[in-house]
C-alpha cells in the first residue's frame, strides 16, 4: 500500500466522515491529530504506526512514503463518523483500534479484507447492525473487542471459527439466541458475553475450553445451572454469571478452580446448600452470592478465605448463628449478610476484622447488644 493509496482511500475518508471536519488540519476536531493531512509522511501522523526497519545496522522508524501501515490507534480520541470501506487499502494492517470514540454506522464487510489483522478494537462506540461474516476471513485474529455498541443478531459462525482467538469481547450489545459454540476456539482465554439477550442454558462444552481465564455471561436471560464440566476450567480466574435466571443448586465443583479471584453469582434463583468447596479458593478476593435462595449455614471450610476483600450474602435464606468462618476472613473490607435468617448474638471477635469498612447485618434475628469492641475498627464507615 503506497502513501498516496492510504491517504486517498483511508485517511481522507476517516477524516471526511467525522462530524464538522474539513481537509484543513486546523479544523480536525479529534483530541489528538498531530500531522494529520499534512505533508509529513503518513508514518508521522498521530496514531499511525509503520514497521521499524534497519538502516546501516540501526533500527529506525521507516517514514518512506511507500511504508506499510501496520497499526492505526485512534482510541479515546473523540473521533466521529463511520468506518470507511476504503479501510481495506491498508492491507498489511495488524492492529486497528478505534475504541472509545463516537463512531456510528455499521461495521463494513471490507474489514474482512484485512488478512493480516490480529487485533480489532471497536468497543465503546455507537456501531449498530450485524457483525459481518467477512470478519471470519481474518484468520490471524487474536483479539476482537466489539463491546459497548448497539450490535444485534446472531454471532456469525465464521467468527467462531477464528482458531487463533485469545480474547472475544461482545459485551453490552443486543446479541441474542443461544450462547455461541466455542468448540473451535481452543486458545480462548477471555470471553465477554455479558449484558446481551442470550437465552437457554450454558453449553456443557464450555467446560472443555480449558484455556479460559476470564468468563463473563452476566445480565442475560440464561437458565438452568452451572454445568459440572466447569470443574475442568482450572485456569479460570474470573467467573461472572450473575443477573440471569439460573436455578437449582450451585454445584460443588470449586476444588479444581483454585485460581479463581472473583466469583459473582448474585441475582439468580439458586437453592440448596452453599458449596463447601468454595473454601478451597485461597486466592479469592470477591465473592458475591446475594439475592438467591440458598439454605443452611455458611460452611466452616470457608474459613480458608483469608484474602477475601468483599463478601456479599444478603437477601438469601441462610440460617444459623453468625458464621464463625467469617471471623477468619481478616482481609474483609465489605461484609453484607443482611436480610437472612441468622440468629444469636454478634461475636466480640468481629473487632479482629481490622480492615472492615462496611458491615451490614440488619434484617436478621440477632439479639443482645452490639459488641463494644466494634469501636476498635478504625476503618469502619457504615454499620
Amino acid at each position: 500500500t503506497t502513501y498516496k493509496d492510504a491517504e486517498s482511500h483511508n485517511v481522507d475518508e476517516i477524516v471526511e466522515n467525522a462530524d464538522d471536519l474539513e481537509d484543513d488540519d486546523d479544523d480536525i476536531m479529534w483530541d489528538y491529530h498531530d500531522n494529520w493531512m499534512s505533508e509529513s509522511g503518513i508514518c508521522m501522523w498521530w496514531g499511525v504506526i509503520c514497521p521499524t526497519r534497519v538502516h546501516e545496522g540501526v533500527m529506525t522508524d521507516y517514514y518512506d512514503e511507500n511504508a506499510d501501515v501496520i497499526k492505526l490507534n485512534l482510541t479515546l480520541n473523540n473521533v466521529r463518523g463511520s468506518i470507511p470501506r476504503e479501510i481495506m487499502a491498508l492491507e498489511n494492517l495488524e492492529t486497528l483500534d478505534l475504541s472509545r470514540n463516537h463512531i456510528s454506522g455499521t461495521i463494513p464487510s471490507e474489514i474482512g479484507g484485512l488478512m493480516e489483522l490480529e487485533e480489532l478494537y471497536l468497543n465503546w462506540n455507537k456501531l449498530e447492525g450485524n457483525v459481518p461474516e467477512e470478519i471470519g476471513n481474518c484468520e490471524d485474529m487474536r483479539d476482537m473487542h466489539l463491546g459497548s455498541n448497539f450490535l444485534r443478531g446472531a454471532i456469525p459462525d465464521s467468527v467462531l471459527e477464528l482458531r487463533e482467538l485469545r480474547a472475544l469481547g461482545l459485551d453490552e450489545n443486543y446479541f441474542g439466541g443461544p450462547l455461541p459454540d466455542l468448540s473451535y476456539l481452543k486458545h480462548l482465554m477471555i470471553l465477554y458475553l455479558d449484558d446481551n439477550q442470550f437465552t437457554g442454558e450454558i453449553p456443557p462444552d464450555y467446560g472443555q475450553v480449558s484455556t479460559l481465564i476470564d468468563l463473563r455471561i452476566r445480565k442475560n436471560f440464561l437458565r438452568g445451572t452451572v454445568p459440572a464440566e466447569f470443574a475442568s476450567l482450572s485456569h479460570l480466574e474470573i467467573l461472572f454469571i450473575d443477573d440471569n435466571t439460573f436455578s437449582g443448586t450451585l454445584p460443588d465443583i470449586f476444588d479444581s478452580l483454585v485460581r479463581l479471584r472473583e466469583l459473582e453469582v448474585y441475582k439468580n434463583a439458586f437453592t440448596g446448600a452453599l458449596p463447601p468447596s468454595i473454601g478451597n479458593l485461597a486466592d479469592l478476593r470477591y465473592l458475591y452470592l446475594d439475592n438467591n435462595q440458598f439454605t443452611g449455614t455458611v460452611p466452616e471450610a470457608w474459613s480458608n478465605l483469608r484474602d477475601l476483600k468483599e463478601f456479599y450474602l444478603y437477601e438469601t435464606n441462610v440460617t444459623g448463628p453468625f458464621p464463625e468462618a467469617i471471623l477468619s476472613m481478616k482481609a474483609l473490607r465489605d461484609l453484607r449478610i443482611e436480610y437472612n435468617e441468622m440468629s444469636g448474638t454478634l461475636p466480640e471477635q468481629l473487632s479482629e476484622l481490622y480492615e472492615l469498612e462496611h458491615l451490614y447485618v440488619e434484617g436478621n434475628y440477632f439479639n443482645g447488644t452490639i459488641p463494644n469492641s466494634l469501636g476498635d475498627l478504625i476503618h469502619l464507615q457504615e454499620f
